[in-house]
This record gives C-alpha cells, sequence and structure tokens, in this order.
C-alpha cells in the first residue's frame, strides 16, 4: 500500500465519530482499514526492533529503517529520523540513505528541527546536513545558507556549504532565492576562519553561476592558502575560457603538489590547444611522480595515443597542433587496471617499473598504506597460511623495493587507526626493518574502521597517496555504507588532492564498484585479488 493511502486511510479513520455506528465503521473498513491496522502493527513491531541495542541487531534495526522507509507514513519517517543518531554506523547510515527520498514538504522540513540540523549531536547535524544536499524535495535554501554563517563547527559549515552546491548544480534552488543564498554565502567566502569552510562556500557560489562570484573567484586564485587557490581552480571556468586557461597554466607551476594537481584537472577540463600544450609543458617539468603519471595518463587520452612518449615528444606534438584542434571523443568507461600491470607505473617511458604491492603498481614517493585487520585477515589460506602471513611476505617485497627518495607509512586499522609513525618516515633500508617486524608482530583484531584510518592518512600535509589493502567491506566506526563514504571522503579530500587507491582481497563485486569510484575520482586505481580461505 502506498504512502498516500495511508495517509488517507488514517485521515478517515480519525475522522469517522463515534456516533456514526456500524455503518461508518463499515465504509471505513470497506475503504482498507484491515490494512491500516497491520502497517499500525507493523509500524510497532519496527519501532520495537530499532530499540534492540548491540552489534548482535544491527542487521535486524538496518532492516527495521529499510522496511519504515518503504512504508512511507509520517510515523514511519519520524523513526527513521531519529535513526540518525543510533550509534551504529550501520543503522544510521541506512536512515541518511533512506531520508533523501522524503518527498512530503512538511516531513522534509523536519531534517531542518530538532531531530536534525538543530540536534545536540554534531555527527546528526552532518548526516542531516548531507541529506538535504541529496534530497530532491523542495527545502528553505536561504535558511541554509544562514546556517553556513551562523553554525558553530567548520565540519557542519563546510558540509552545509556543499549541501548548497549540490542543490544549486542539480537546479534544486529557487530562482527567487539565489540572491539571499549568494548574500549568506558571500561573507563566508570572504571571511570564514576556515579556508576548508571558504572554499566550499565559493564553490557553492560557483554553482549558482552567478557573475558576481568572479571577484572572489580571483582573489581565491591568488591567495596564499593552497585550499583556496584549489577551490578558485574549481570554479575558474566562471573567468571565462581565456581568463581560466591563464591562471591553470600559472598555477600549474605552483610549489604546492595540490595546487598544481588542481591546475592540471582544469586544464584537462579546457582540453582547447593552449591547455593541451601547458599540460605537455607540466609533464616535462613535474618532479613528483603521482603527478606525473596523471599528466602521461592525460595526455594519453586526450591525443588518443597509446604510446609512452617522452615528456619532450609529447610537448613537440602539443605545439604542432592546428588551433581547431578538438581532442577525440572520450569512451566514458570506467579506468581499469589488471593486477601485474607494471605500464602504469612507468611514467617516463623508460619501461623501468615501480614496486608493486599484490600487482598494484606503487606510484607514489609519498605514501601511506592502510591494512585492514578485521577478522577475515586472520583466516587460513589453501596453503595453511593465514592471509596475514601471506600480507607480511607482500608487504616486504614492495618495501624493500621503495626508491631511496621515497617516504612511506604504515597505518593497520580495526576499531582504530594503529599508525607505525605519526608522520611519513624516508624509506632508508634501517625504517624499511623496522616498519616490517612492527607491522609482522601485530596481531589485532577487531572490526575494520577504515574511514577513521582515511582521515588520519590525510592529516599528514605531505601524503599524497593512501593504499588501502582490505576485503572492501568496512565493518567498524562511524562510518560503514561505502557509497556515502566514498562521497564524503571526496569532500575531504576535495583540496588536498590526494589520490586514493586500493587492493581488495576476496571482496565482493557490489562493493568492488565503489571502490573503483573512490578511485577513479581521485585519478587512482583499484584492483581486486583473490586469496581465497579454507573454510
Amino acid at each position: 500500500m502506498t504512502a498516500f493511502a495511508l495517509a488517507w486511510i488514517s485521515w478517515l479513520a480519525s475522522s469517522v465519530p463515534a456516533t456514526c455506528g456500524a455503518a461508518a465503521a463499515d465504509a471505513v473498513a470497506q475503504s482498507g482499514s484491515s490494512h491500516l491496522l497491520l502497517a499500525q502493527d507493523d509500524l510497532k513491531d519496527l519501532e520495537r526492533d530499532l530499540a534492540f541495542s548491540g552489534d548482535w541487531w544491527e542487521s535486524k534495526r538496518r532492516s527495521a529503517v529499510r522496511k519504515l522507509a518503504e512504508i512511507g507514513s509520517p510515523k514511519a519517517w519520524e523513526l527513521v529520523l531519529g535513526a540518525l543518531e543510533q550509534p551504529s554506523a550501520q543503522v544510521a547510515d541506512e536512515a541518511e540513505l533512506a531520508l533523501a527520498r522524503m518527498t512530503d514538504k512538511k516531513l522534509v522540513q523536519a531534517l531542518l528541527g530538532a531531530k536534525g540540523l538543530g540536534h545536540k549531536e554534531l555527527a546528526v547535524r552532518l548526516r542531516a546536513a548531507e541529506v538535504c544536499g541529496r534530497s530532491q524535495a523542495e527545502l528553505d535554501a536561504a535558511m541554509l545558507a544562514r546556517e553556513v554563517r551562523t553554525a558553530r563547527e567548520p565540519e557542519l559549515r563546510r558540509t552545509l556549504a556543499w549541501t548548497l552546491e549540490r542543490r544549486a548544480a542539480a537546479g534544486r534552488i529557487l530562482e527567487g532565492d539565489h540572491k539571499r543564498v549568494a548574500d549568506a554565502l558571500g561573507p563566508v567566502a570572504r571571511t570564514d576562519a576556515s579556508h576548508e569552510v571558504r572554499g566550499a562556500a565559493l564553490a557553492a557560489l560557483g554553482a549558482l553561476q552567478r557573475e558576481a562570484v568572479a571577484p572572489e573567484i580571483a582573489k581565491a586564485l591568488l591567495d596564499k592558502s593552497a585550499v583556496l587557490r584549489c577551490a578558485g581552480l574549481e570554479v575558474a571556468a566562471l573567468l571565462g575560457s581565456d581568463k581560466a586557461l591563464a591562471e591553470a597554466t600559472r598555477l600549474a607551476d605552483a610549489p604546492e603538489l595540490s595546487v598544481r594537481t588542481a591546475a592540471v584537472d582544469r586544464l584537462a577540463a579546457l582540453a582547447t590547444r593552449g591547455a593541451v600544450i601547458a599540460l605537455a609543458r607540466r609533464y616535462e617539468k613535474e618532479q613528483q611522480p603521482t603527478l606525473a603519471w596523471r599528466l602521461r595518463e592525460l595526455m594519453r587520452e586526450l591525443s588518443g595515443v597509446e604510446q609512452n612518449w617522452e615528456p619532450a615528444a609529447w610537448r613537440n606534438w602539443a605545439e604542432a597542433l592546428p588551433q581547431t584542434w578538438q581532442p577525440p571523443a572520450r569512451s566514458g568507461a570506467p579506468r581499469t587496471v589488471a593486477p601485474g600491470d607494471n605500464r602504469l607505473s612507468d611514467v617516463s617511458g623508460t619501461g623501468i617499473g615501480a614496486p608493486t604491492l599484490i600487482g598494484l603498481p606503487i606510484v607514489s614517493t609519498r605514501l601511506v598504506i592502510l591494512i585492514d585487520l578485521s577478522g577475515s585477515v586472520w583466516d587460513t589460506a589453501r596453503d595453511g597460511k593465514t592471509r596475514k602471513q601471506i600480507l607480511d611476505a607482500e608487504l616486504r617485497t614492495a618495501l624493500e623495493k621503495l626508491p631511496a627518495s621515497s617516504a612511506f607509512n604504515l597505518i593497520p586499522y580495526t576499531g582504530k587507526p594503529i599508525p607505525w609513525a605519526k608522520e611519513l618516515q624516508p624509506a632508508t633500508p634501517a625504517n624499511v626493518q623496522r616498519a616490517l617486524e612492527w607491522f609482522e608482530g601485530r596481531k589485532d583484531r577487531g572490526p575494520g574502521n577504515y574511514w577513521d584510518a582515511a582521515l588520519l592518512a590525510l592529516e599528514d600535509p605531505d601524503v599524497d597517496t593512501i593504499l588501502a589493502l582490505t576485503d572492501g567491506a568496512p565493518t567498524g566506526g562511524p562510518r560503514w555504507n561505502m557509497e556515502l563514504m566514498t562521497e564524503w571522503l571526496a569532500q575531504e579530500n576535495r583540496f588536498r588532492r590526494v589520490r586514493f587507491d586500493s587492493i581488495l582481497v576476496d571482496a565482493p563485486k557490489g562493493l568492488q564498484k565503489h571502490w573503483q569510484r573512490l578511485a577513479e575520482q581521485s585519478h587512482g586505481y583499484s584492483i581486486a585479488v583473490e586469496m581465497k580461505a579454507d573454510k
């Protein structure tokens, strides 16, 4: 039965006076009151299921959230909204995904109230703000913009700006509200204490496609903050193609890798002869392997040439292009890589490959490896070894081949991250040996909290690549659903431009697509390998 029918029956039943007698009662029964009673019983059962506590009942509580969303009555949605505060990430993530499907205006407004944006817990407020970004229902955008200015926590201000950006990009901010939203976001983009919040506000203003934002973009592109220059490059297209090309070309030589990467992305989006020449010249000068790898891939993609030419050859090719040149049509197919395809790491075209970890080339020289030590890593493989023992050997082979110029860190994780070092360490033989002995001695067990491990890795400003080795299924921490986590991590990484690689060991195909997306949105790679365990 639809939510509309349930609501109609509920109204009809409540509107029948007790004095109407048996005839009125029969009319209500013929209208489907038996289904109403069933739905009411279901609601009671599902509300009871949500009240269960403990890990044992997580799947039951998640199932309750899904069923309540299917019922879709006001009471059902109220219970789903309340599930945002569940301590279990599995249940709260399920509620976050479900609430975006609400369409009733009054119900959606509850997201802005005490159980959503007004909740006492920051985690719930962040979830409610994200739901507002995905919801297709009408919302008070001006009110959301005011919240960006007044929210105490930078994380919430940034998330609300992201929400407004998403709504603006999808055309879900009414034309009449554009000025009020822009007026509220403008001061945030100019003066907020957090550069990340300022960058997010600038991106939201850009999504409104307002010409008035051009001066703010120009200021951001000249700011000392790498975050703001990255944000300015994201929306530089609003300055016009010539100005965007000039600024991206200039910032392609910035000292910060994040800014150079953002400039390269802007040049790739322009895809003109001038942009390709700037990319080729950057490739010729680039010293960081991760960005050089990205530039090589872009040159091949934009040219349609598969060969691994020397950087100078790419520059000669670009400079010889006619003024009317246009790139070939792109296939749009997801980028894939087979385990062991070492061509990806041959940035210079010399044929000399990089070290690999279980088939994935290690391109980076500023690398953090996250290793999932949750339950499955302790299963016994067919040769009698645990997966952990196999990983010990694979990790030793990879780390011992790191170039001397590299720096690395290891962060195994269970319910919390367990870093080997506080920050990247030089890949000297002594450091590599200490790290390997430390990791080989780890006996930690517990749920796999990938979210907190990834955030910890992002805290090191020198990191340019995060490589996860996992079975693909996060089982602990404040984030669990990979679809949601991919979107959240994209925002955490937005102005850092760190590359996310992953090696998925015996991961279900349904999860592989989310890790693939996480890798692709950061220009990384994800591979799936088998290491089946005996049961």
